[in-house]
C-alpha cells in the first residue's frame, strides 16, 4: 500500500472516529473500523397504523377485549367506519375484512368486503382468537380504543369505550381459568344428584328430566361459568329457591302485579315491588332464610306438597 493510499485511508478514519483516539495504527484494523463505520442499506418498512403496528399478533393466544361501560346484554359493532389516523394526522376509513391484512380500507384490495357478520361484546366481553388478525387489527384502529389520545369530534361518544387486556396476565390467568375449570368439574361429580339439579334449578333455571341430561348440562356451564359453581355451590339458598320453582310449577303458588299468593286460600305471601326487578323464588328464598315465625311455616306448607 502506498503512502497516499495510507494517508486516504487515516483521513477517512479521522472523519470518522477521534483522532486521538488510534495512535499508532494498524492498516488493517483501520480499514476494518472505517468498513463497520459505512452506512448499510436498510429495508424500506411499513410505517405504524396507530396502535397496529407496535403489537406483534400470536395466532397462538386469545386477545381479551373488555367493555368500560355497559356490561350487560349484547353490543355489535360497525364493520366500517371513520377513524383518526395519529400517524399519517388524517380521517381514514377501516373495514373489518378477514381477508386483508391492515384495517384501513385504502390499504385493502379494490374486491374487499365487510364481514357479514359483526364483531360483537357479549356481557362487556369480546375474545377472538389470534388467528382472528382482522378483528384485532380492526378493534385497535377504531376510535373507541382506550387510550387513544386523537380521535374524530362525531366520535366522542365512543371514546375509551373499550379495552385490550394486558396479554401477559391473559396467559396467567387462562392457566388459573383450566385449573378453575376442573375443580368445577370435579365438584360437580362428587355432588349430590339433588344438591345439583337444587342449584341448576335456583341458577340457570333448568329441570332435567334424566341424571344425563342434568350432568351433561352442568359439565358444560361449568367450562365457562365455573366461578358460579366454586363461589356459591354450598349456599342454602339454592334449595329454597328449588322449591319455590316446584311450588310454582305445581300450581301451589302463583303471582299477580308483584304480590305472591298461596292459590289454594288466595292469601299473600310476600309483596315484590315490580321496580325492584327481583326473581320471585329469590325474594322467597331470601325470606325464608331471615326465619320469621310466618316463612318458616310457609316453608313447612311448601314441603308439605
Amino acid at each position: 500500500m502506498s503512502q497516499e493510499e495510507k494517508k486516504q485511508l487515516q483521513n477517512q478514519y479521522e472523519e470518522l472516529y477521534d483522532k486521538k483516539a488510534f495512535a499508532g495504527w494498524d492498516v488493517d484494523k483501520l480499514k476494518e473500523l472505517i468498513a463497520e463505520k459505512q452506512p448499510t442499506a436498510t429495508k424500506k418498512e411499513k410505517p405504524d397504523n396507530n396502535y397496529i403496528g407496535t403489537m406483534k399478533i400470536d395466532a397462538g393466544k386469545i386477545y381479551q377485549f373488555r367493555q368500560t361501560g355497559k356490561k350487560e346484554g349484547v353490543s355489535f359493532l360497525p364493520r366500517t367506519a371513520k377513524v383518526w389516523c395519529e400517524v399519517q394526522n388524517k380521517v381514514r376509513e377501516i373495514r373489518y375484512c378477514k381477508t386483508e391484512e391492515s384495517p384501513y380500507v385504502d390499504e385493502q384490495g379494490k374486491e374487499a368486503k365487510a364481514e357479514r357478520l359483526p364483531l360483537t361484546f357479549k356481557d362487556g366481553m369480546l375474545d377472538l382468537d389470534g388467528s382472528n388478525q382482522a378483528g384485532i387489527k380492526f378493534l385497535l384502529a377504531w376510535d373507541a380504543i382506550q387510550g387513544k389520545k386523537k380521535i374524530l369530534p362525531q366520535n366522542s361518544s365512543i371514546q375509551n369505550k373499550y379495552y385490550l387486556l394486558d396479554t401477559e396476565a391473559i396467559t396467567k390467568s387462562s392457566v388459573k381459568a383450566q385449573k378453575d375449570q376442573l375443580k368445577a368439574k370435579v365438584l360437580i361429580s362428587e355432588a349430590k344428584k339433588e344438591d345439583l339439579e337444587n342449584f341448576v334449578a335456583s341458577v340457570f333455571r333448568q329441570v332435567f328430566k334424566t341424571e344425563d341430561e342434568l350432568y351433561d348440562f352442568a359439565y358444560k356451564q361449568a367450562t365457562d361459568r365455573y366461578d358460579v359453581f366454586l363461589n356459591d355451590f354450598t349456599n342454602p339458598i339454592h334449595q329454597l329457591k328449588t322449591l319455590v320453582q316446584k311450588a310454582y310449577r305445581d300450581g301451589v303458588l302463583t303471582s299477580d302485579n308483584g304480590a305472591i299468593k298461596i292459590v289454594a286460600t288466595g292469601g299473600v305471601v310476600l309483596t315484590i315491588d315490580p321496580k325492584d326487578k327481583v326473581r320471585e323464588d329469590e325474594a322467597l328464598a331470601r325470606w325464608i332464610i331471615l326465619g320469621s315465625k310466618e316463612a318458616q311455616e310457609f316453608k313447612k306448607h311448601l314441603e308439605s306438597k
